[in-house]
């Protein structure tokens, strides 16, 4: 009898362990789950400190409009799931477009930032990037004409 009721709680144990594993439960997928999104946030905030500083270097002149988009184009590549949000917002909108708003919303950041020159340039840059975008449709609307 003894030697069933170790067989049964053996057994028991063994159908938990095989059916934690398949159902995704294990310590090990947790582990890597965990891992994979802790890299994935860690990119991302990278990512957006790095269009910080490519948004001050050209409110403080150190780069051209060009070649911030171009930066910013660049690190929107890696960023698919945020690249097709804001096709999704723009639609109809070229990737370097897309690029050319964030950079104008980078630098509304560093005129909130700053103080001064630079604050001034920021506003100043991200006006006459918008004017000359001009208005884009917003998802869900019907353009004029």
């Amino acid at each position: 009898m003894r030697i069933l009721f170790k067989g049964m709680v053996v057994g028991l144990a063994v159908a938990g362990v095989a059916a934690t594993a398949a159902v995704g439960w294990g310590y090990t997928d947790r582990a890597a789950r965990s891992d994979r999104l802790t890299a994935e946030s860690t990119a991302a905030q990278a990512r957006t400190a790095e269009k910080r500083a490519v948004a001050a270097a050209l409110a403080d002149g150190q780069l051209t409009v060009a070649q911030a988009a171009d930066r910013f184009a660049g690190l929107l590549a890696e960023e698919p799931v945020v690249l097709d949000r804001l096709r999704a917002q723009k639609p109809g909108a070229t990737d370097q477009e897309l690029a050319l708003r964030q950079v104008a919303t980078f630098l509304g950041r560093v005129a909130e930032e700053r103080t001064g020159p630079t604050a001034d340039r920021a506003r100043g840059l991200e006006a006459d990037i918008l004017a000359d975008l001009g208005p884009s449709p917003v998802a869900g609307t019907k353009s004029a004409g």
